[in-house]
């Protein structure tokens, strides 16, 4: 006999600030005068609070975007057409490089460094204003994080459209489901249709506990994970906005399949702008 697992997800609440930008952490020490380490994302508007929302990947996916937002990172750094390895990245990422007495004009390589790095920063920023923090603990990340986090997501979306995910993929994937989400049987509230018609305000006895095998995520960081996972389980179809070279949307299932821009901003960038030159995706030509 064969068993078919249930797999359950249970919405998930999450908070984000509406807008977050960058800014030093000024209570770390720095140990060398010519660079800067040590940021934070924090919120742009301070009278603004956190805003709860629920996290689904049906209107965009949040996953596929960090692999977006890896795709146009390198693009917009790319010197002469070639794009720079993740090493590179991963050095550029770590701090900035200050003028100083010694120092007061960058050399080029410098420069270069410096450039790398505010582009990885602009797009980590752009992917957590939409999504918020992806942990829920003390750490904080900083822009290195995010664009590792960013290239492994990318590395396993290209894997899988190409049809190349091997062991070591779904290995990646699975220890971090078990890592950042609660897997197993979990109680569930399934309505009692008896009492349905007799319903009144406030009673909660209708509820009826039971269980099911559940994934819930206990983060961020969890969904994104157990995201990734169900978009290479199912083949989902992708799209993503081509209003502006800098957006990362990328569209969720519910999305209509002609839909190329992802809000009235991208559209009237788009209609103003009609040949604007938007760097090319994995997601674009998905075939279901």
């Amino acid at each position: 006999m064969v068993y078919s697992p249930i797999y359950t997800e249970e919405a998930m609440k999450w908070s984000k600030y509406d807008t977050v930008v960058w800014f030093q952490d000024t209570e770390k020490n720095e140990p060398r005068g010519n660079q800067t380490r040590h940021w934070l994302l924090d919120k742009a508007h301070p009278e603004l609070a956190q805003e709860e929302y629920e996290v689904d990947a049906s209107e965009f996916n949040p996953s596929a975007e960090l692999a977006r937002a890896f795709e146009l990172m390198q693009a917009n750094i790319a010197a002469d057409g070639k794009k720079p390895p993740y090493d590179y990245l991963s050095t550029t990422a770590s701090f900035k490089w200050n003028e100083t007495k010694r120092e007061p004009a960058l050399s080029g390589v410098k420069t270069m460094h410096n450039f790398a790095h505010n582009q990885i920063s602009r797009f980590s920023q752009i992917w957590s204003s939409y999504w918020g923090q992806p942990n829920n603990d003390h750490y904080i990340y900083q822009p290195k994080d995010y664009l590792k986090l960013a290239h492994k997501f990318y590395t396993i979306y290209h894997a899988s459209i190409n049809n190349n995910i091997d062991y070591f993929h779904t290995e990646e994937i699975n220890e971090n489901i078990r890592l950042h989400c609660d897997v197993g049987l979990h109680k569930t509230a399934r309505l009692d249709q008896a009492k349905i018609g007799n319903m009144q305000f406030g009673d909660d006895s209708y509820g009826l506990s039971e269980h099911d095998i559940g994934i819930i995520p206990k983060s961020l960081l969890g969904y994104l994970w157990f995201n990734l996972a169900d978009d290479i389980a199912n083949k989902k179809r992708y799209g993503f906005c081509q209003g502006r070279a800098g957006c990362i949307r990328v569209f969720g299932t519910n999305v209509r399949s002609s839909r190329n821009t992802c809000s009235k901003a991208c559209r009237t960038h788009l209609s103003r702008s009609p040949n604007v030159e938007i760097f090319p995706s994995i997601f674009e030509r998905r075939e279901v």
